[in-house]
């Protein structure tokens, strides 16, 4: 049996302001599943039926909304300070998936927005299914787009640490080989940043 240093893990940065939905995007009713009332309980009901070892979901210390969303499931709640972007909450989670278990080459970690309301388990566990050398990224392409989400080697997570200030951490994905796992366009993950964004996709998820 694998020790815990051949995991996969998971990082879902949910830090951000949703400044262009206007409120807080995560919370906004999704589905008609009383289990699963909203945009965050329906991601995090992906995610906790995966083979994923932890999912630690990044939420500011200030958003006591979100954060009692999120304990509702099995997944860790790492608080913080308001970080600047996306980037910082990831490298946040990083820090804390390190210290906790110390992962080694052979670990993976998926990067996913919080706001993928359609993700669906069936995909992430496709994308853990592959065999892949321990510099290769595995993604999702749905027809002929790459999306969400993104799984890297444990090695490679620590590039992120060395990004520049107006690079994030598709920086690091575009440096790399990938392997795309191909599937219909009719199960793309799309983010929910807009009023549209969010009506069209939950429009179409119906």
């Amino acid at each position: 049996m694998h020790s815990h240093n051949h995991h996969c893990f998971a990082i879902v940065p949910a830090a951000g302001k949703s400044q262009r939905m206007g409120e807080p995007k995560l919370l906004l009713p999704w589905g008609s599943d009383p289990n699963r009332p909203t945009v965050i309980d329906h991601v995090l009901s992906a995610w906790t039926t995966t083979r994923v070892a932890e999912v630690v979901v990044v939420v500011r210390r200030d958003d006591e909304a979100l954060r009692r969303a999120c304990e509702r499931w099995p997944v860790t709640c790492h608080l913080v300070d308001a970080p600047r972007d996306m980037k910082e909450s990831v490298q946040s989670g990083l820090r804390y998936l390190d210290k906790k278990h110390s992962p080694n080459e052979h670990a993976r970690c998926f990067v996913a927005p919080a706001d993928l309301p359609t993700l669906s388990s069936q995909v992430i566990e496709q994308l853990i299914d592959q065999v892949v050398p321990s510099t290769e990224i595995v993604m999702p392409q749905f027809g002929d787009q790459p999306g969400h989400p993104t799984l890297l080697p444990w090695p490679l997570t620590r590039e992120i640490f060395r990004l520049g200030e107006n690079e994030g951490v598709n920086a690091v994905v575009a440096r790399h080989s990938k392997k795309y796992v191909v599937f219909p366009a009719s199960m793309t993950i799309t983010d929910i940043d807009t009023p549209e964004e969010y009506r069209r996709a939950r429009k179409q998820s119906q």
